[in-house]
Parts: structure tokens; sequence; C-alpha cells
């Protein structure tokens, strides 16, 4: 991972930790929000348009001391490139599987029906021997997020994030042109949980 990318990561990390402090006691109000949530999601890498996104599934613990939550995802990622030997016309589609567990804390909010929070996390990917010879990647992501419930007794809630991944043990497709780095940079998040 470049020094760019340390310096993102580590500046998301801070701002997180301050998040964090947000949180408050004079937030009382319960609201479905607060809840064990599953979801789906989809990430997109900002620096590679459209050549790498992931879809994943998303699962969230209920708020303990209602600003500090549990999240665990999993999901696929595909990857666009050129092999090493093709031409440059001939870009091809490959997938990674992708697996992410975090920490979510949320500031204070007067309102039930909206909370912003912040994540850090770990993350691990499995890769395809089609673009590199590393079967095993990890590294650690964080990001900013908003939960928004419509309606205050809706059981769902459109949420949005934006963040930084970093893959610390590597993470270039070695075997492709470029070889373009992937799961990692600036990431743009939308989805959907469902609270229970």
């Amino acid at each position: 991972m470049n020094i760019k990318w340390k310096r993102t990561v580590l500046l998301f990390f801070a701002l997180f930790l301050f998040w964090g402090n947000l949180a408050s006691e004079e937030s009382k109000t319960r609201s479905k929000i607060s809840d064990f949530a599953l979801g789906v999601k989809c990430n997109i890498n900002f620096s590679k348009i459209p050549s790498d996104f992931q879809f994943m599934l998303t699962a969230n613990s209920p708020y303990f001391f209602n600003f500090i939550a549990l999240r665990a995802d999993a999901g696929i990622g595909l990857l666009k490139g050129t092999l090493v030997s093709g031409h440059a016309s001939n870009e091809i589609w490959d997938s990674y599987y992708i697996g992410r567990v975090g920490v979510a804390v949320s500031g204070y909010t007067a309102a039930t029906t909206l909370r912003p929070y912040g994540e850090f996390g770990f993350t691990a990917l499995i890769t395809h021997s089609d673009y590199t010879d590393t079967p095993f990647l990890w590294g650690i992501y964080t990001l900013f997020g908003l939960d928004l419930l419509f309606r205050e007794e809706d059981w769902n809630a459109f949420f949005v994030e934006l963040g930084a991944a970093g893959i610390i043990s590597g993470g270039g497709a070695e075997k492709w042109l470029g070889n373009p780095a992937y799961a990692n940079g600036v990431m743009i998040t939308v989805g959907n949980r469902f609270y229970f």
C-alpha cells in the first residue's frame, strides 16, 4: 500500500475515533434503527470506476449502549482488466471474494429516523489465480455512513457510506497489464438494511 493510501486510511481512522467521542448519553430515544439488521450493498471503487466494484451482504448487531455495534460483510468483487499477453481491446472481467468484520460507532442524534456512524475494521480477500499468484490478502478499512429511515415505524433503512480501504498484504493483479490494484482506495457505498 503506498504512502498516500496509508495517510488516507489513518485520517479516516482518526475521524472515526473522534466520531465515537461524540456519542452522548442524551441520545436515549430507541427506534428500529438500533436493532439487529441484515442488508445488501454495492461498493464502488471511486478511483477505478467502472473497473472495480463489489456486491455484499451485511449483518449488523443491535447497538450496545445506544452507540456501538458490530458489523460483518461478505460478498463478491468484480474486477476488469487485460491479461499481460493480451491486447488492450480484450478486456476481461474476473472476481474475488471479500469479507469484512468491523465496529460501528454512532454519534449523537436527536432523531430516531437518522443515524450517522463511523466504522473501522479488517477486510480479507480470496483471489483468483487468473490474475494473481497470491490466494489470500488482508487489510483494513474505515468509513463514515448515514442510516435513514423514512418513517420511524419503517423496518428498512437506506444507507450511504464514504470510506477508504487499504490492502496491506499486497493487492495487485500482476498477471494483468499495469498490475492494477483492487479492493482498496476510496469507496462509495449505497445499500439497504432491513431491521428486525
